[in-house]
């Protein structure tokens, strides 16, 4: 057995020299030094990274042959751990060199103009379009990536629910851009920060309750709209999780600024009774699919929810008092219109 093991592997590298033999005297490899950009997101981790990585560099001349370029990534275990950054690549360098090269960073810094965006917690795609080009990127493309994804990204990451939008999935963080990436390379770097910050830790408390990620993100992007301050957020999530549990419309208004594209303390009739299955009005259960992107305190607090007797709350509406904005709890449905008389609303 272990012979012919040996025989294969004898067999498999013969065929790759013999491939890039081949390619030697089929391609031109430049004679010079070259400097080379590895983006972020072939900095990933993935099979299909490596071979993005290795058809670039054919194409500009780095390598004479992409498949050589894949051998000698995988069977070194470099495969997972390049550098974003810009290489100068020397004329000629061996397969093995480039592959440390990238994983060490060897880099030679190319001066390169960078813009800082900062996407708060819980804005909705259609607010970020406004920061994304306020950076000098277009919105419009923005807007269709992240309403539209495109199939490679459900397929690099797996979190993500097919046939809906990247609503919730975008991680609300400041990022830098080199102003030459463009409006996918933001996309996919928030997911990047998304898959990063919640991790498999993260998703295994999430389904703990037998809840899915999905249906959790969408719970928290609720809480996070409906009350800002962190210690209030684990009761708030577990009047929501309660109403669902009993069949009771989750009675979001965040829901409705989802709808209506509108950010209001309170709603009329008119607001609410608008159609569609994001109005936890008219519909009992959770939405479709979040309404905002949360923040991971807001995740954690949709996670970890509290128990509590309280079945509805409200925000202190009254302009100037000490208890702006304050979330005030009630029992029952009497005492909860006694609280709106009190507060404002």
């Amino acid at each position: 057995m272990i012979k012919v093991l040996g025989l294969f592997l004898v067999v498999l590298v013969g065929l790759f020299f013999v491939i890039d033999f081949v390619a030697r005297s089929e391609k031109t490899v430049n004679v010079q030094e070259v400097t080379f950009e590895i983006r972020g997101v072939e900095s990933a981790q993935g099979r299909d990274n490596v071979i993005s990585l290795g058809e670039r560099l054919e194409e500009e001349g780095v390598i004479s042959s992409r498949y050589v370029f894949y051998y000698y990534m995988l069977r070194h275990g470099l495969a997972s751990s390049f550098l974003a950054g810009d290489y100068v690549v020397a004329p000629k360098t061996p397969y093995s060199m480039l592959g440390i090269q990238f994983a060490e960073g060897d880099v030679e810094i190319v001066e390169r103009e960078e813009v800082r965006i900062t996407f708060a917690e819980g804005l909705r795609i259609d607010q970020m379009v406004p920061v994304v080009e306020d950076a000098g990127f277009s919105g419009e493309k923005f807007m269709e990536i992240a309403d539209n994804p495109p199939q490679s990204l459900y397929d690099q990451f797996s979190f993500l629910p097919e046939g809906l939008s990247l609503e919730g999935y975008l991680y609300p963080e400041t990022y830098d851009f080199f102003v030459t990436a463009d409006e996918i390379d933001i996309v996919t770097r928030m997911l990047e920060e998304f898959d990063k910050q919640i991790n498999d830790d993260v998703r295994a408390q999430a389904i703990k309750d037998d809840r899915t990620l999905h249906e959790v993100i969408t719970m928290a992007s609720i809480v996070e709209g409906e009350v800002y301050k962190s210690s209030e957020r684990p009761t708030v999530a577990g009047i929501f999780w309660k109403r669902l549990e009993i069949g009771m419309p989750l009675g979001s208004d965040e829901t409705i600024d989802y709808i209506n594209r509108l950010s209001k303390v309170k709603h009329t009739l008119e607001d609410i009774a608008v159609e569609s299955p994001y109005n936890t009005y008219k519909n009992a259960g959770l939405p479709p699919g979040p309404v905002n992107s949360p923040s991971l305190d807001a995740i954690m607090a949709t996670i970890n929810a509290e128990e509590t007797e309280f079945l509805f709350f409200l925000n202190n509406a009254i302009e100037g008092s000490p208890d702006e904005g304050k979330t005030v709890f009630s029992k029952t449905y009497e005492e909860h219109l006694l609280n709106k008389a009190k507060n404002g609303l």
